[in-house]
């Protein structure tokens, strides 16, 4: 990604910004089947999501939440919002809109998603990474 100023045939500006969420058909009400079978097998929201079958046994379809971590933002600007899109994702999820440590995980519930804007510093060179996933939230062990 690139931020500089100056002429137009010079200038170059870079923002993203990505919206994380569950399959839209998780929301349909024809889906009901389907998550009345994942009650049945949670297994089943593994094998959705590539998983190992034996990982979700025992997971209650309300315990799933979608994680995000970045792993690197080398002079990057970076901010994470609750939400499934660019129009609804009006929370920050982290305090007072303090951009993410590197190697922290953030949590939002499984339906609410993410959306994540991230833009450079100006005239250098950038990187920015990170990873994603659904699972079952473990509280820490004190």
């Amino acid at each position: 990604m690139r931020y500089r100023e100056g002429r137009p045939e010079y200038r170059q500006y870079d923002a993203c910004y990505y919206e994380i969420s569950a399959d839209p058909l998780t929301f349909m009400e024809d889906a009901a089947p389907l998550a009345d079978a994942v009650q049945d097998d949670p297994s089943l929201i593994n094998e959705s999501m590539g998983m190992d079958a034996d990982k979700g046994k025992g997971m209650h379809i309300d315990d799933l939440h979608l994680f995000i971590q970045v792993t690197k933002a080398t002079e990057m600007n970076v901010y994470i919002y609750e939400g499934l899109d660019r129009l609804t994702a009006n929370s920050s999820v982290i305090k007072d809109n303090h951009m993410p440590v590197v190697g922290q995980t953030y949590m939002v519930d499984y339906i609410s998603g993410f959306l994540v804007v991230a833009f450079p510093n100006k005239d250098i060179d950038t990187d920015f990474q990170f990873k994603y996933w659904y699972g079952e939230y473990v509280p820490p062990e004190k």
